[in-house]
């Protein structure tokens, strides 16, 4: 299904943002053609609502904004359609560049050939695993589409949290740098306009939307838990918004 502007849908009824329709031939293709970078392999990363892949490349180029090649390998960040639409790719950068200047490992964007950090490209959902990027529009117009916005982003290896023994160091130190963090922009002052407007559910402003999901629990105990969690965040916390200071936090920590 899609919208009059040729957009996939990308809500369902629960809220979820789909994301980009591809393969990795397209993904493929976007390094090459975009960053002038030869990949030696592909990876599909987790995400939620954006396609990611880990990728390196041969040691030589064709990018003129890339001197040094990073020696970790890349991150191919393909947006879902919905941030697509907003400056928050702009904002991120700016975060993850403040960060970086204090110290913290953070990804950071590769300029493409064109010596942008970021690109908005059509990206047509693939007809078979060998069908590639197609970016003639006039020969495409019936076909699915997104508009997305492209980065290539320098990969910091780890070991994710779960694939690690839970130990009190550990804790302590995610809990210290996070900490850290938080201290880093209090005292900067970080602000961007993408930040003040917006809006997901995955905000702490949404939980009271969170009402109208609870049909997707079928066990009880934990609908009414859920409920009355709710409830207590809406006598307790949204009754006193105005009291409270706004900043920005890393969601997924």
């Amino acid at each position: 299904m899609a919208n009059g502007e040729g957009f996939p849908t990308q809500y369902d009824q629960i809220g979820y943002v789909h994301p980009p329709q591809m393969n990795e031939r397209v993904a493929e293709d976007l390094v090459t053609i975009l960053y002038g970078m030869e990949v030696t392999s592909i990876t599909p990363l987790v995400s939620y609502s954006d396609k990611n892949y880990y990728v390196t490349v041969k040691d030589v180029n064709n990018n003129p904004n890339v001197e040094t090649l990073w020696p970790h390998g890349y991150t191919l960040k393909i947006t879902n359609s919905i941030d697509s639409q907003t400056n928050h790719t702009a904002a991120e950068h700016l975060f993850q560049g403040l960060l970086a200047d204090h110290g913290i490992p953070c990804p950071r964007p590769v300029l493409n050939t064109h010596g942008d950090d970021q690109s908005m490209e059509t990206i047509y959902t693939p007809t078979s695993q060998q069908e590639g990027w197609v970016s003639n529009a006039e020969d495409n117009r019936d076909r699915m589409y997104g508009r997305h916005v492209v980065r290539l982003l320098t990969y910091i290896p780890g070991k994710t949290l779960n694939s690690v023994p839970h130990t009190a160091h550990l804790f302590h130190s995610a809990g210290k740098m996070m900490g850290n963090v938080h201290k880093i922009l209090k005292e900067s002052n970080f602000e961007h306009p993408a930040y003040e407007d917006y809006q997901t559910m995955w905000n702490m402003t949404s939980v009271p939307k969170l009402a109208d999901l609870l049909h997707v629990l079928s066990t009880p105990d934990d609908n009414k838990l859920i409920q009355d969690i709710i409830e207590q965040f809406q006598k307790q916390v949204v009754t006193n918004y105005e009291k409270m200071r706004k900043g920005i936090i890393h969601g997924d920590f």
